[in-house]
């Protein structure tokens, strides 16, 4: 116990001087598990299944009794779900505090950054109905407060369907929106590509029959993509509302085909409406149970008029059950064509940070960020606390 508590007590303050990082393929490679195994949707994020509910519950650093809190925990509920299977809910709740790297003179500040509420019902094994609400503002272009579908998985050896408001399979569901696999670059910084909670109502098929493979497909309504704009107005993605978008993604797990190599994921994803193109490949290993590496390419393109190279690679060490240290850098760049000749921005990222569970259901994030882009370059620290159920 006091040694443990002697180590988090050095990380926090190693980290709070060096935020959002997610479990959700840190986890993924660690438990050699896919992000399904954990969480309702099939992408990741979002309300956990019973497996991930449990899951939570053991991950942490420490446990209620260590902490002196047995007595709260002894409030949990002992089942995931109501009515054997007829109800569950879950909720994500995210407080922040951090300042802009906009100006020198930035006012640290501290704000809500998620509140959502999740529900889900399967009474059975072939049909799962879900739905979330996030009860902040709407702040990026594209974003949706609400999103709910209905899955149908009739057979083993068939595709699920799902059917309603969620987001297209598209690249490595990362919390962190600040990655440039979701961003690109500007003059002071990054813009919002996909937004937090992105959602159109369509239509997907998904495969996981095979313990190696997932493949998704699907089309989609576009109001939501038509609303991104970027650069002050100046740039939409889309010119027609109506276009459908179509995307197409697969997840491929070597480690399940051939059981002597280390757990590893390897995927790429398109997401196509009309001239738009999105399109993401991405890979990680663990090169031991502490230690892993993963690197994502995003590349966008809007023909004669803007294209888009992010990469980003990184490397996590896990010391103790329920601390994950992370070291990542990113570098983007967008090319303009307006003029006929080529104007480049570049933006350019190194993150230290860390996820810690102290305890299940609640984690500490800080993170200490460099940003080099056209207008400045500045360091940042930011801590995040993360409730969940």
């Amino acid at each position: 116990m006091k040694k443990k508590l002697f180590t988090l007590l050095g990380l926090i303050l190693i980290v709070s001087f060096i935020v959002e990082m997610t479990a959700t393929p840190e986890l993924a490679l660690w438990s050699g598990n896919r992000c399904s195994e954990c969480h309702i949707d099939y992408l990741g994020s979002g309300m956990r299944n019973e497996f991930g509910w449990t899951f939570g519950k053991d991950a942490s650093l420490f446990t209620p009794d260590e902490l002196g809190l047995g007595s709260l925990y002894d409030l949990d509920k002992k089942d995931y779900s109501f009515g054997n299977g007829w109800l569950a809910l879950g909720t994500d709740f995210r407080m922040q505090t951090a300042r802009s790297h906009k100006t020198d003179d930035a006012v640290r500040k501290v704000f809500p950054m998620q509140a959502a509420l999740y529900a889900n019902s399967s009474p059975n094994d072939w049909i799962m109905l879900e739905a979330k609400y996030n009860f902040g503002p709407k702040i990026f272009n594209g974003q949706t407060l609400w999103n709910a579908a209905i899955t149908f998985s009739l057979l083993d050896e068939l595709p699920a369907i799902k059917i309603g408001r969620f987001q297209p399979a598209m690249g490595l569901m990362d919390c962190d929106m600040t990655m440039l696999d979701r961003r690109v670059a500007a003059p002071d910084g990054t813009e919002v590509l996909i937004a937090v909670d992105y959602a159109e109502y369509g239509l997907e098929l998904i495969y996981e029959s095979l313990d190696w493979l997932t493949v998704s497909a699907g089309v989609f309504d576009s109001k939501m993509l038509s609303e991104v704009k970027l650069f002050g107005g100046q740039e939409h993605l889309i010119g027609v509302e109506s276009n459908p978008s179509f995307n197409l993604r697969f997840l491929f797990w070597p480690s399940a085909f051939y059981y002597d190599m280390p757990d590893m994921h390897i995927g790429a994803s398109t997401f196509i409406n009309g001239k738009f193109v999105y399109n993401n490949v991405f890979a990680g290993i663990a090169v031991s149970e502490d230690i892993q590496f993963y690197a994502k390419y995003a590349g966008t393109n809007l023909p004669f008029s803007r294209n888009t190279n992010n990469y980003i690679a990184g490397i996590n060490y896990i010391p103790y059950k329920g601390v994950i240290l992370g070291l990542r850098g990113e570098t983007g760049k967008t090319t303009y064509y307006f003029t006929g000749t080529g104007t480049s921005l570049i933006t350019n990222h190194i993150v230290a940070n860390a996820k810690i569970m102290l305890m299940p259901y609640f984690e500490i994030i800080p993170e200490y960020r460099w940003m080099d882009t056209e207008e400045y370059h500045s360091l940042r620290w930011v801590l995040q606390m993360h409730l969940y159920y």
